[in-house]
């Protein structure tokens, strides 16, 4: 089977993600960039026990889309997009909304990954695909909150 190409994106506000994308990339040796939003989210807005801190806004608003910075990748020219976040409210944060609903995937394999305290990826999943189904090409997501090692991407992305 020939190698495909990788590019690794991910949205992380306490580093988590981050971490573990950076391994990922590591081990299938694709590359990476950040999904950053315009306007950073700072401690309070990250406060998701205050009904009015901007995540929380966001968060409950299905049609809210924070701005996204535009990556210089053409994503459409890599065969497969890894997608980390942290789950917020049982789903993705709505960044990455906007960065799906920003960027061409053309036939791009997108496999989504996540980090979270207690939530799983399968609803955050089932999500997108509800949304982006049609038109993006989701596959099964993958929950590392430790760790990643290369016999847990191995079978995932196969």
């Amino acid at each position: 089977m020939a190698k495909k190409k990788t590019l690794i994106a991910y949205f992380s506000c306490s580093g988590r993600t981050k971490a573990r994308a950076g391994e990922i990339q590591g081990l299938v040796q694709g590359d990476l960039v950040e999904i950053k939003p315009k306007k950073a989210y700072s401690k309070e807005d990250l406060n998701w026990k205050d009904k009015e801190s901007r995540s929380s806004l966001e968060m409950a608003n299905p049609k809210s889309r924070p701005e996204v910075q535009a990556l210089e990748e053409k994503i459409k020219d890599y065969d497969r997009l890894l997608i980390g976040f942290p789950i917020w409210w049982g789903v993705a944060p709505h960044a990455i909304l906007s960065f799906l609903d920003q960027e061409d995937l053309g036939q791009v394999e997108v496999y989504p990954f996540a980090s979270s305290g207690a939530s799983p990826i399968e609803p955050a999943v089932e999500n997108l695909k509800g949304m982006y189904g049609d038109k993006v090409n989701i596959k099964e997501g993958r929950l590392f909150n430790t760790e990643v090692t290369k016999e847990d991407l191995e079978g995932w992305l196969e």
